[in-house]
């Protein structure tokens, strides 16, 4: 929740770079500047994600600490606009009640395709979600393909469509991070373990 929202007067209207606003239009917005004061890229339970969005034409600013709250200041800007093109003039001053803020996928009882996953963490960001739960193994089955126990996924997945690559998880885990998320894995074992562990022989349990 914002800690403080101040509404401006009227609303103002977006114009894309390099056009000129009607004459008399001088609510215009014709520029944006976003500020981040440090340069430090790190993303860790504890950053800092809080933002300053201003909207006072003809200026939209975003400051912000980090550039995970900058982030979060131009998602907030993105669901402001109307119609894609009016905005209200307001300032808020915005972070995140609690630092924790996760779903979870179980890919080991529902596998999703790698785009699903992706269209999944655009989801998270819309609604400013920092941390992705992947259940990725269980009892169930086990789609990680794994270069040191090949044989779990080949024996434990539904079928070979149904694996994840270790370059899937590179790709959904620099994926997240370019939208402030982190990405959890859950590996079970000892415990909930069947599916794959019974083809490893010698066996490792």
């Amino acid at each position: 929740h914002p800690s403080g929202t101040t509404p401006g007067v009227g609303a103002a209207i977006l114009h894309p770079s390099g056009t000129t606003p009607d004459v008399g239009e001088a609510s215009a917005i014709t520029s944006a500047a976003v500020t981040v004061n440090s340069a430090n890229e790190s993303l860790m339970l504890e950053t800092d994600c809080t933002y300053n969005l201003t909207i006072s034409a003809p200026t939209i600013k975003i400051e912000a600490n980090t550039v995970f709250g900058a982030l979060n200041g131009l998602e907030s800007l993105s669901q402001l606009v109307d119609r894609g093109a009016f905005v209200n003039g307001t300032t808020i001053r915005d972070w995140p009640r609690y630092q924790f803020r996760a779903t979870m996928i179980d890919t080991s009882r529902h596998f999703y395709p790698l785009e699903v996953i992706l269209q999944h963490l655009d989801a998270m960001a819309y609604a400013k979600f920092n941390v992705l739960h992947w259940h990725i193994v269980d009892s169930i089955s086990f789609p990680y393909q794994s270069a040191t126990f090949p044989e779990l996924s080949a024996a434990g997945a539904y079928s070979p469509d149904h694996v994840y690559t270790a370059d899937d998880v590179k790709a959904v885990v620099s994926y997240a991070l370019r939208r402030g998320i982190r990405v959890i894995p859950e590996f079970d074992t000892p415990g909930h373990v069947r599916e794959g562990y019974l083809a490893l022989d010698p066996p490792i349990l």
